[in-house]
């Protein structure tokens, strides 16, 4: 229901609690990404959606690829 990072910015300047809701936020989705051995390669405001809540979510996964410690650790099983 949110709209997308990059529609937030074009309205009006982010207040500061805001920016740093979405910076937290973004701090935690990224390690979890990483962590799934995913390569996102197409981050940018547009494929950031605010949710309800302070709440962000990373879309658009359409350019990922697996990392290349994804291979090592499927061979290490």
């Amino acid at each position: 229901p949110g709209g997308s990072l990059c529609d937030e910015l074009e309205r009006a300047p982010m207040k500061p609690g805001c920016i740093r809701l979405v910076a937290t936020q973004f701090s935690v989705c990224l390690p979890q990404i990483r962590d799934a051995l995913i390569i996102h390669r197409d981050l940018k405001p547009d494929n950031i959606v605010l949710a309800p809540l302070g709440n962000i979510a990373i879309i658009d996964f359409g350019l990922c690829r697996k990392s290349p410690r994804a291979a090592s650790a499927g061979r290490r099983r």
